[in-house]
């Protein structure tokens, strides 16, 4: 399994091994972690690890002691510094972890559909779900498999109806009854003649019959049905004298 590119790092735990040490050997120190974690180990060879710790023999001597205690030779030659791998296993094991869960929910949810999944879209996808991370692995027939409209959601959407230019016209003559299409018709070509770089597109239609409906003024139905009564009929009608406004005047007065 390869690993990640990054591993968690104690904080707590490094400032205490490196509190009494210069920041030379500090640096040396965190090279090394590094390039440990990327290649699985580092070589005892002196001569390569002034390579890799960009040192020079006269500092090998000043770092090497505090530094290398760090580190455990292995059977093979090698260096490993054994708190970094424990942490590299834990990492491994999350990682596996959660590999093994993906594969128990892909398995879930094929189930649920097996009744409608073609017999090679299962273990298709199983297989997948198994492979070594990073593997790049995919069948053959992956692609077919997984693409087959039998696995596709059982929800389909209805598609809308494409009208045609006519349909369409007639559509918007019906929707909009008040329309003289005769006088916009000529409105939009004399205004598209002055733009030539405007096309009558159907959204363009959309935009000035809008426009139109908006400045067009609103017809108010007046309440009152026919001519507005008299005052003094009015008054007659509640019991009012032609003397009931003005001493003495009559309502023609």
């Amino acid at each position: 399994m390869k690993d990640g590119p990054a591993f968690q790092m104690y904080a707590d735990l490094f400032f205490i091994d490196t509190a009494e040490w210069d920041p030379y050997e500090v640096g040396v120190y965190l090279r090394l972690l590094l390039c440990q974690w990327a290649n699985g180990s580092i070589s005892g060879d002196p001569k390569v690890l002034l390579q890799l710790s960009h040192s020079t023999p006269k500092m090998f001597p000043k770092w090497s002691k505090n530094v290398l205690d760090k580190f455990v030779l292995g059977d093979d030659g090698r260096l490993r510094n054994l708190k970094l791998e424990e942490v590299r296993l834990k990492q491994r094991q999350y990682r596996e972890k959660q590999r093994q869960n993906a594969i128990i929910g892909v398995k879930k949810r094929w189930n649920k559909n097996i009744a409608t999944a073609t017999p090679i879209a299962i273990p298709t996808a199983i297989a997948v779900a198994e492979a070594p991370l990073n593997s790049g692995y995919m069948p053959n027939d992956a692609s077919s498999s997984l693409s087959s409209t039998s696995l596709k959601q059982k929800k389909i959407y209805k598609r809308k109806v494409l009208l045609s230019d006519e349909e369409w016209i007639e559509q918007i003559k019906k929707i909009n009854p008040w329309i003289n299409w005769d006088d916009i018709n000529r409105e939009m070509d004399t205004w598209l003649l002055n733009n030539p770089g405007r096309e009558k597109t159907r959204k363009f239609i959309t935009n000035w019959i809008l426009k139109k409906q908006k400045d067009k003024p609103m017809k108010v139905k007046s309440k009152i049905v026919g001519d507005y009564p008299k005052a003094e009929d009015v008054l007659k009608r509640q019991g009012f004298g032609e003397d009931y406004y003005g001493i003495g005047k009559s309502w023609k007065e």
